[in-house]
């Protein structure tokens, strides 16, 4: 992989662990839109931490985080408020947007390139 596909993994990494975080809350209310959320994003982070480098405890700390949300599933039956969606839209935004400052700072010239590799552009 070019650097900067190793670049864009890890603020990809990084982003998605600051939105497992933000997740947590939900998570403790039993909110099914948040273990949904957290459960794809534990599986998105185990591959971007192969992704970046072949970083397998990492990968296999997230892998085991996914099968204990699966073995939990019916835990997670509330609802969510129908606000909480705006604030999730945010919340991803403000990740991405850090992602792409992570990956900017790392990256230094590169940015440009970086950017597009990370949109798929």
């Amino acid at each position: 992989m070019p650097r900067i596909g190793v670049l864009a993994a890890n603020a990809a990494a990084a982003a998605a662990g600051v939105l497992l975080v933000l997740l947590a809350r939900g998570l403790s209310r039993g909110k099914r839109s948040a273990w949904l959320l957290t459960a794809a994003l534990a599986a998105a982070a185990s591959a971007l931490h192969l992704l970046k480098g072949l970083d397998v405890e990492e990968a296999a700390a997230t892998a085991g985080l996914l099968a204990l949300l699966v073995a939990a599933r019916h835990h997670f039956r509330a609802r969510s408020d129908p606000r909480a969606r705006w604030r999730a839209i945010a919340l991803a935004a403000a990740a991405f947007t850090t992602a792409t400052a992570f990956l900017a700072g790392l990256a230094g010239p590169g940015t440009g390139a970086a950017l597009a590799w990370l949109t798929g552009g």
